[in-house]
Protein backbone atom coordinates (compact mmCIF):
# COMPACT_ATOMS: atom_id res chain seq x y z
CA UNK A 1 0.00 0.00 0.00
CA UNK A 2 1.41 3.26 -0.88
CA UNK A 3 2.08 6.32 1.71
CA UNK A 4 -0.73 7.89 -0.13
CA UNK A 5 -3.80 5.87 -0.06
CA UNK A 6 -2.83 4.90 3.41
CA UNK A 7 -3.52 8.27 4.31
CA UNK A 8 -6.95 8.59 2.41
CA UNK A 9 -9.15 7.18 5.25
CA UNK A 10 -7.18 8.95 8.07
CA UNK A 11 -7.28 12.03 6.04
CA UNK A 12 -11.73 11.22 5.83
CA UNK A 13 -11.89 10.54 9.45
CA UNK A 14 -10.28 13.40 10.31
CA UNK A 15 -12.30 15.89 7.75
CA UNK A 16 -15.28 17.93 9.33
CA UNK A 17 -19.12 17.96 8.07
CA UNK A 18 -18.83 19.37 4.53
CA UNK A 19 -18.85 22.75 3.98
CA UNK A 20 -21.75 24.20 1.28
CA UNK A 21 -19.09 25.07 -1.52
CA UNK A 22 -15.70 22.84 -1.82
CA UNK A 23 -12.94 23.86 -3.83
CA UNK A 24 -11.05 20.62 -4.25
CA UNK A 25 -7.89 19.54 -7.09
CA UNK A 26 -7.62 16.49 -8.32
CA UNK A 27 -5.51 14.94 -5.35
CA UNK A 28 -7.64 15.91 -2.80
CA UNK A 29 -11.28 15.32 -4.46
CA UNK A 30 -9.43 11.97 -5.29
CA UNK A 31 -9.02 12.20 -1.48
CA UNK A 32 -12.38 13.43 -0.62
CA UNK A 33 -14.49 10.71 -2.86
CA UNK A 34 -12.73 7.74 -2.77
CA UNK A 35 -12.78 7.50 -6.55
CA UNK A 36 -9.87 7.80 -9.23
CA UNK A 37 -9.77 10.64 -11.42
CA UNK A 38 -8.36 9.79 -14.59
CA UNK A 39 -11.00 11.43 -16.91
CA UNK A 40 -13.54 14.02 -17.19
CA UNK A 41 -16.22 10.90 -16.81
CA UNK A 42 -14.42 10.20 -13.73
CA UNK A 43 -14.38 13.70 -12.18
CA UNK A 44 -17.74 14.19 -12.79
CA UNK A 45 -18.68 11.04 -10.63
CA UNK A 46 -16.49 12.00 -8.10
CA UNK A 47 -18.25 15.43 -8.03
CA UNK A 48 -21.34 13.75 -7.56
CA UNK A 49 -20.14 11.23 -4.99
CA UNK A 50 -19.65 14.80 -2.80
CA UNK A 51 -22.31 16.46 -4.06
CA UNK A 52 -24.32 13.13 -2.60
CA UNK A 53 -22.37 14.14 1.16
CA UNK A 54 -23.39 17.46 1.53
CA UNK A 55 -22.12 20.09 -0.46
CA UNK A 56 -24.06 22.01 -2.97
CA UNK A 57 -21.01 23.53 -5.07
CA UNK A 58 -18.01 21.56 -5.85
CA UNK A 59 -15.75 23.46 -8.05
CA UNK A 60 -12.58 20.98 -9.47
CA UNK A 61 -9.65 23.52 -9.04
CA UNK A 62 -7.07 21.83 -11.40
CA UNK A 63 -7.32 17.93 -13.15
CA UNK A 64 -4.39 16.09 -14.82
CA UNK A 65 -5.86 14.81 -17.78
CA UNK A 66 -3.36 14.98 -20.48
CA UNK A 67 -3.82 11.44 -21.58
CA UNK A 68 -7.04 11.96 -22.99
CA UNK A 69 -6.58 14.85 -25.08
CA UNK A 70 -2.67 15.54 -25.28
CA UNK A 71 -3.80 18.48 -27.71
CA UNK A 72 -6.02 20.70 -25.31
CA UNK A 73 -5.74 22.77 -22.35
CA UNK A 74 -8.42 22.46 -19.80
CA UNK A 75 -8.79 25.25 -17.39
Amino acid sequence: MSSRAALRPLCRSLLPPFPQVLTPNQFELELLSGRAVASEADAAAACAALHARGPRVVVVTSLDLAADHPDHVAM
